[in-house]
């Protein structure tokens, strides 16, 4: 009887799994399962790396925020932060947006309520907006500032 390995991709962290395997003869013929293998995988408390550039548009009376998404797998079952605030002040910004890893812009209308609902945007106010990475064990990343940029309607 010979023996193989294979290497499973994709696992979650901090989740458990059961493996069982069975084999294929010559002719085509299955055989009865093997006993169960578990394993739980160990979780993940390292923050993902912070995103590499972010540029905040003002188009037609909306801020436009958008980045590259990284490769990073870790990534990919998490996402992004977005944070605002009338100061230079990261601790005291409000989260406004959570969004899913696909995106790479997130749009911030002017002169109504985001779509988060948590902070109303006003003309001639000056916002700063921060942006984190989220993975997908739930770490997030430190914040990263955009340039400051005002509410015009």
């Amino acid at each position: 009887m010979s023996s193989s390995s294979r290497t499973v991709d994709g696992l979650k962290t901090n989740t458990f799994y059961s493996f069982y395997v069975r084999a294929k003869n010559s002719v085509g013929q299955w055989s009865d399962l093997s006993d169960v293998v578990t394993h739980t995988t160990t979780k993940d408390t390292t923050a993902p790396a912070v995103l590499a550039t972010i540029t905040l548009l003002m188009l037609d009376g909306l801020f436009l925020l958008k980045w590259m998404k990284p490769t990073t797998l870790d990534l990919r079952g998490g996402g992004y932060k977005v944070y605002v605030y009338t100061a230079d002040t990261p601790t005291s910004a409000k989260l406004i947006r959570e969004i899913g890893y696909t995106s790479d812009a997130v749009a911030i209308f002017t002169g109504e309520t985001t779509q988060d609902a948590v902070i109303t945007i006003t003309a001639l106010t000056t916002y700063y907006f921060w942006v984190t990475t989220i993975d997908d064990s739930g770490n997030e990343s430190s914040k990263v500032a955009t340039t400051p940029a005002s509410g015009a309607i």
